[in-house]
């Protein structure tokens, strides 16, 4: 976005501790590690929290095939859902100036899970304890 002209700031927005990238982002901030472990925590996944340096594309596969077959279905929405949001995390501190701590950030991911599941997301459901 940086390179489009689209933000003036080149540190991502959750840390201010590293350039903003997807990767960073998604899995490397040090505020999204923590919203994973939390996450994952929950859900007797933590030794799948991503380390600083993993990237999305081969992280999620990767976790994916250490996790039960019956499980994966499940695994795939949440991962979808904390990254959707992180991603708006990021927007709320850019556009609204409005930062919210890991453990509403985790809240948040939590209420969210509740609601998929009351829609249906039998996977989710089966993962989210």
């Amino acid at each position: 976005m940086l390179r489009h002209g689209m933000q003036s700031h080149s540190n991502c927005p959750l840390c201010e501790q590293a350039p903003e990238t997807a990767d960073h982002l998604a899995l490397g901030c040090v505020l999204a590690r923590e919203v994973w472990h939390a996450t994952l925590q929950r859900c007797n996944l933590s030794h799948l929290t991503p380390l600083a340096g993993d990237m999305l594309i081969e992280w999620w596969p990767d976790s994916r095939r250490r996790v039960p077959q019956q499980l994966r279905k499940g695994f795939d929405s949440l991962i979808l859902l904390v990254v959707w949001t992180l991603w708006k995390e990021r927007n709320n501190r850019v556009f609204e100036r409005s930062a919210e701590t890991a453990r509403g950030i985790c809240k948040r991911i939590s209420e969210e899970v509740e609601l998929w599941k009351l829609s249906g997301a039998v996977g989710l459901g089966n993962i989210w304890r």
